[in-house]
C-alpha cells in the first residue's frame, strides 16, 4: 500500500496537510500555513528527506 497527501483548507481559512495511509488513515498532520503553496512546498520536503529521517522513539 502506498501512502498519500491530503490538502485541506481549515476554518479560518488556513492549510494544512495530512499524510495518509493505503486505507485511509491520518498517520501524520501538519502545522497550518498562510497559503496552499506553502503547504504544498511542505509537502514536496517531506517527500524529498523522508527517506533521510530518523525513527524517534519517546524515553
Amino acid at each position: 500500500m502506498t501512502g498519500k497527501f491530503e490538502l485541506k483548507k481549515s476554518k479560518n481559512d488556513k492549510y494544512f496537510f495530512n499524510l495518509l495511509t493505503g486505507n485511509g488513515q491520518i498517520i501524520l498532520s501538519i502545522e497550518m500555513y498562510e497559503s496552499s503553496a506553502s503547504a504544498v512546498s511542505g509537502m514536496e520536503s517531506i517527500k524529498k528527506n523522508a527517506a533521510e529521517m530518523a525513527v524517534m522513539r519517546p524515553l
